[in-house]
């Protein structure tokens, strides 16, 4: 996944007025946006087993070190050996497929998966959600959220390669054994993004 989330990131600030030779910035409303999503996660994560997927450069699985353990997993080795590099102590970070995921069933009591799921496509999403409900035992959580565009089937962003409406989300949770008990919207630009908290029945 190229477009990622990190705190270094210039893209993740507004530069918005420059006072003499001080700048001054605004926070950009996806970093909001990101630390909106990771908070609501954090709360089904505490003292949990917890994967996170895909994890990028591993800013977002830094934030629910509120967990029993936290694995971080992304397709890409660069990303994964930034992970561990900066947040090795918070979270085991390993190279792996959303598709096919190298663990025992039952392995974890909750997973995040947090605007991932527009990035891969649509048969390596429901491979995704076979898995999930493989690593998570009854009354396991998925947190999983994807943006939808405001008008039109998609937003433009040249990354996403699938951006699904709620209720194709739901319906495919609900195929993989899992129900939809939370839903939480935030709408930035020209998508809205939707939060879906399951369990696994």
């Amino acid at each position: 996944m190229a477009e990622r989330a990190h705190p270094k990131e210039f893209k993740y600030f507004l530069k918005s007025k420059v006072f003499g030779l001080i700048p001054y910035y605004k926070i950009n409303p996806y970093r909001k946006a990101v630390f909106w999503r990771y908070k609501i996660a954090r709360t089904f994560c505490n003292g949990k087993r917890v994967l996170d997927i895909p994890c990028g450069m591993g800013w977002g699985t830094s934030l629910l070190n509120n967990s029993k353990s936290i694995t971080g997993i992304d397709i890409s080795e660069e990303a994964i050996n930034e992970a561990k590099n900066i947040y090795g102590s918070v979270a085991d970070f390993r190279v792996g497929d959303m598709a096919s995921i190298n663990f025992d069933s039952n392995s974890f009591d909750t997973i995040v998966c947090l605007e991932g799921f527009e990035h891969v496509p649509e048969d390596v999403g429901d491979s995704f959600l076979i898995e999930c409900s493989r690593l998570v035992p009854p009354k396991g959580i998925l947190v999983l959220s994807t943006p939808y565009p405001v008008k039109g089937e998609h937003s433009g962003n040249p990354y996403h390669i699938k951006e699904y409406k709620p209720v194709e989300v739901r319906e495919k949770m609900i195929k993989n054994g899992f129900r939809v008990v939370k839903e939480k919207s935030k709408k930035v630009d020209n998508v809205i993004m939707t939060i879906f908290i399951s369990e696994k029945e």
